[in-house]
Order: structure tokens, then C-alpha cells, then sequence
């Protein structure tokens, strides 16, 4: 009677340990998730606050296209509209993709080969956009600048004018390098997140 009742203890003990442990297994899982997604945030944050600029800019210069009144202008406004309505929208889609990367619910290597896929594409989007961001900052130049009235933009290039805007051109450099970095950094650190789910 004694062994039976022991017995059954010990089955009920074990039926709990393996609850709990499939408690805990859901518990980690969703921290996981939390710690993943949360790693997105911050530049989802940013790049959803940058991306609202750049429409309101595109609308104002659509707005505008009517003063653009020489095919060089013409141009420039048209690349800048293309460019700072396409550029925020794939950068958005790339981290709401990677963003959204369904954890637990396939096996582990799928879920690296969906990282890794996504991580990849949002990565290209950053390197491409650096060298379009610079052009479409000296494209803006012209555009704003007769659009608040300069016509002669391009005639009256001095050299004030000349250092200024290298100034602006090295910063930009600078702060797109360190950009690409962060992002790099965020995504090598939710792949380290991606890989405890394996150990």
C-alpha cells in the first residue's frame, strides 16, 4: 500500500515538474520575443519619425514642381520625390519584416534562414541608400533653393557656399557609416538572441 501510494506521489511529482517545465519552456519563449522585437524598436522608432519628414518633404516639393521651370530642376525634383518616397518605404517594410519573424513557431533553422534572408535585405537597403541619400542631398540643394526664392542657386556658387556644403557632405558621410553601423550591430545582436533558442 505504501509502495502504491509512493508510486503515485512520485508520478503526480513528475506530472508537475513537467508542467512547470513547459511553463518556464513558454516563459523563456516569450521573453525571447520580447527581447527580439525590442531590439527593433528603437530604429522602427526612428525610422518611422524620418520617414513622416521625408513625405511631408515630397509633398511639399510636389507641390512646388510648378516653379521647377529648367529640365536640370525638373530632374532634381522628380530623383528627390522617387527618392524620399521609396527609400523610407523599404526601409520601413525591411525592419517590420525582420521585426516580425514568427519565433517558435518553426524549427530553429528556418527561422535563421528567415534572419538571415531578412537581415541581408535590410542591411543592402542601408548601403544602397547611403550613396543615394548624398545625391539626393545636393539634387535637394537646387530644388529648395528655388523654391524659397534663389533662382540663380547654381550661378552663385562661391567658395563660403563650396566650404559649407563639404562640411555638410563630410558630416553626412560620417553619421551614414555610423548609421549602417548601429543597424549592423542590432541585427548581429538579435541573431545572438536567435541562436540561445538553439543551445
Amino acid at each position: 500500500m505504501e509502495l502504491e501510494n509512493l508510486k503515485l506521489n512520485w508520478e503526480a511529482m513528475s506530472q508537475r515538474v513537467a508542467h512547470l517545465e513547459l511553463i518556464n519552456k513558454k516563459n523563456i519563449m516569450e521573453m525571447t520575443k520580447q527581447r527580439y522585437k525590442n531590439k527593433f524598436s528603437h530604429l522602427f522608432k526612428y525610422e518611422f519619425i524620418g520617414s513622416v519628414v521625408c513625405y511631408i518633404a515630397a509633398i511639399v516639393i510636389m507641390f512646388n514642381f510648378y516653379k521647377l521651370n529648367t529640365p536640370l530642376y525638373l530632374a532634381c525634383g522628380i530623383f528627390i520625390c522617387i527618392f524620399l518616397i521609396v527609400v523610407p518605404f523599404l526601409t520601413i517594410r525591411n525592419l517590420n519584416k525582420i521585426k516580425s519573424i514568427p519565433l517558435g513557431e518553426s524549427d530553429y533553422k528556418t527561422t535563421l534562414t528567415q534572419f538571415e534572408r531578412a537581415k541581408h535585405t535590410m542591411l543592402k537597403t542601408q548601403q544602397y541608400a547611403i550613396p543615394a541619400g548624398i545625391v539626393g542631398f545636393l539634387a535637394s540643394l537646387p530644388v529648395f533653393s528655388l523654391m524659397m526664392g534663389n533662382e540663380n542657386f547654381i550661378e552663385n556658387f562661391n567658395t563660403t557656399r563650396i566650404i559649407s556644403l563639404s562640411i555638410v557632405f563630410v558630416f553626412m558621410i560620417i553619421f551614414s557609416r555610423w548609421g549602417y553601423k548601429k543597424y549592423k550591430q542590432v541585427a548581429n545582436s538579435a541573431e545572438n538572441i536567435l541562436r540561445e533558442l538553439d543551445e
